[in-house]
């Protein structure tokens, strides 16, 4: 499954990007990814601070989420503009 989390700047994306790893069971994170600049990962969760607009994943608004308590597993953060191919 391909996620993308958005929301205004300094609301939690990336300080919860374990939680939200847990919540939907996938370790990698794109965190600063951009609907307009990167092309999206296949199964990683995206974070964001603008409107995905119209892309083919599941899109949360991040305020919507109810994250699960903290101790899971790290997840891996990715950067879009250093992304492995």
């Amino acid at each position: 499954m391909t996620i993308v989390v958005y929301g205004p700047p300094a609301c939690g994306k990336t300080r919860n990007m374990d939680r939200l790893a847990r919540l939907f069971g996938i370790d990698t994170i794109i965190d600063d990814w951009s609907p307009r600049r990167h092309a999206l990962t296949p199964g990683a969760i995206h974070l964001t601070q603008e409107h995905p607009g119209d892309v083919p994943a599941a899109c949360f608004a991040f305020s919507d989420l109810a994250l699960p308590s903290s101790g899971s597993p790290s997840a891996k953060r990715v950067s879009p503009m250093v992304r492995n191919r």
